[in-house]
This record gives C-alpha cells, sequence and structure tokens, in this order.
C-alpha cells in the first residue's frame, strides 16, 4: 500500500530523468537517429525508402530496431516510432498511410481467378500477427468465400509472407501501405476491385525533445 501511494511520483520522476537524458542527448546533436519500427513497416515501407534518404541526409546515420509493440518514447531512447496501429492511441502522430487490405498474388495466380468463388480453390497464406485479415476480407466480400476458408501456411514475419506470395505460394490479404512497390511493379497484382479499412493507419510518432535532425527525416518520411 505505501508503494502504490507513491507510483505517481515515482512515474513522474522517471519520466523526467528520461527527458534529461534525451535534451542531452539532442543537445550533444549526434548523428545517429534512432527509429523503432513493427518489422514488417521497417523490411517493406522504411527499406526501399533508406537509400533516397541516406542521399539527402548525409550526415545523418539512421539505426533501426525492429520491434513488435510501439515503444513508450517518452522512457525509451528512441527518436521516431512507425507502427500501424489506432490513431486515436497517438493523438499527436502523424498519419502517413491508412492501413486498408485486399487479397494480392502473383500475375500467375490471379490468371486462374475467375470469379470470386474460384477463390476458394486457392492457398490462402496467412500471417501470423494479423491472422484475422482474411477474416476482416471476407466479412465485406462474402461472395467471395462461399464456405469457410481453407487454412493454408501461416508465417510469423510478413515480410516472409509477401516474399512467398511474389514466388506464387498463393494469395495473401495485402497492406497496401506495404506493397504498394510491388503493386505499382506489377509482381504482385489484386485479383479483385475494393479495399477493407482495418480502422487503423502507419503511425509517426516523434519523440520530445526532437533530434535536430529529425524535422528534415520526418519531411523525408512524409
Amino acid at each position: 500500500d505505501l508503494g502504490r501511494s507513491v507510483i505517481a511520483d515515482f512515474t513522474v520522476a522517471f519520466d523526467l530523468l528520461d527527458r534529461a537524458q534525451r535534451q542531452l542527448r539532442a543537445g550533444a546533436a549526434g548523428s545517429e537517429i534512432h527509429i523503432a519500427a513493427l518489422p514488417a513497416v521497417a523490411q517493406l515501407w522504411l527499406a526501399p525508402r533508406m537509400p533516397d534518404i541516406r542521399r539527402q541526409l548525409p550526415g545523418v546515420t539512421l539505426s533501426v530496431s525492429a520491434l513488435e509493440t510501439p515503444p513508450n518514447l517518452a522512457r525509451e531512447m528512441y527518436d521516431l516510432s512507425l507502427f500501424i496501429r489506432e490513431p486515436a492511441a497517438v493523438p499527436d502522430g502523424i498519419q502517413l498511410a491508412e492501413d486498408r487490405i485486399f487479397p494480392v498474388c502473383s500475375p500467375a495466380i490471379a490468371k486462374d481467378i475467375t470469379a470470386p468463388e474460384t477463390l476458394a480453390r486457392q492457398t490462402l497464406l496467412r500471417d501470423a500477427v494479423w491472422s484475422d485479415d482474411w477474416e476482416k476480407w471476407l466479412a465485406a466480400r462474402p461472395e467471395a468465400m462461399p464456405t469457410t476458408p481453407r487454412p493454408g501456411p501461416a508465417y510469423s514475419l510478413y515480410a516472409l509472407a509477401v516474399t512467398e506470395a511474389l514466388a506464387g505460394a498463393g494469395l495473401l490479404i495485402g497492406h497496401e501501405c506495404l506493397i504498394s512497390h510491388h503493386l505499382q511493379a506489377g509482381t504482385l497484382v489484386a485479383p479483385f476491385p475494393g479495399q477493407v479499412s482495418t480502422g487503423q493507419a502507419l503511425i509517426l510518432e516523434i519523440a520530445s525533445p526532437a533530434h535536430p535532425s529529425v524535422p528534415a527525416l520526418v519531411d523525408l518520411l512524409r
């Protein structure tokens, strides 16, 4: 009981210590920016943008940590975080893209999908974290699967599931913000029209006080 009575004061004190540490780090004006990102975001969204960022910010070193859950930027020494999450959970965050989902596959597999009901004969790939993606999409498009879908391979990394979809292993629920470059290149195609919003978004959160080079990086990410 005595410990619980001082939790609030200790929380404020530790947060102030973390803020002071961050101010020292920002004031030292080191060249390294630390980014925390969902593994899928780090691999599929951030990595393709890194070469251009390095060209435009030649004096800045970017370190990226792949995390399954967003860090508390008031207490953990990251300068930015990039996660697909509920916008309401990050009122000060910057929404980079709405999270919209739809089935995708290789062009070769798309040729065999001549009508929505033919989806039932296909292999459906799943991501272990977003394990209910197919159910979310089918709830909006019930005509595409009149029967219960057959269980398909599951992958603990979404990037691996995307690689398998590119290789023709089956259909995967694509998250538009993560696979847009594959759609533009034509290596993945969407065999059905329409998209379903998950109610989440790719959110950029910035620690305070910010590293001196963060504003320039944020402009590039936006």
